[in-house]
């Protein structure tokens, strides 16, 4: 009787380990997340090799943003932003060398969708990056 209680203790203590594992560890499906077609890493990793320029990269982001074919979390309102991509005034450098190395990173696996996308979010809330925001339909999210 007393290996029975045990037992029962040790599968009483096991399932409640797993199951509070369980409660505690976030699901993927739960989070919010970026939604990025994978043959835009190409482009990417085409611009951190150089073997595009940063007007084009620009005007393809922003292409994709505007058409919803990149989805990204935080997006401004009424944001009128003069970029290299649709003003050809703008030649100088504009993306710092931190986003270029994201993208190169981003590129070859070596970082997640969501971190590469925090290079674009700054983009945008620099006025870097143009965005059309009557185009781009979903979720806005509301900043304090």
């Amino acid at each position: 009787m007393a290996v029975f209680q045990i037992r029962y203790s040790i599968v009483l203590i096991t399932l409640f380990s797993i199951i509070g594992s369980s409660i505690l560890i976030p699901n993927s499906s739960a989070q919010e997340e970026t939604q990025i077609p994978n043959w835009i890493k190409n482009v990417a990793g085409w611009w951190a090799n150089n073997e595009i320029s940063e007007k084009e990269f620009l005007a393809g982001i922003e292409y994709l943003i505007n058409n919803n074919i990149i989805n990204i979390p935080f997006i401004p309102c009424g944001i009128v932003a003069a970029t290299a991509a649709s003003d050809p005034t703008l030649a100088a450098k504009l993306i710092p060398d931190w986003v270029k190395n994201n993208a190169g990173w981003w590129a070859t696996d070596q970082i997640e969708d969501a971190d590469f996308t925090n290079g674009l979010e700054y983009l945008i809330q620099r006025n870097i990056l143009g965005l059309n925001n009557e185009k781009i339909i979903g979720k806005v999210s509301i900043e304090d």
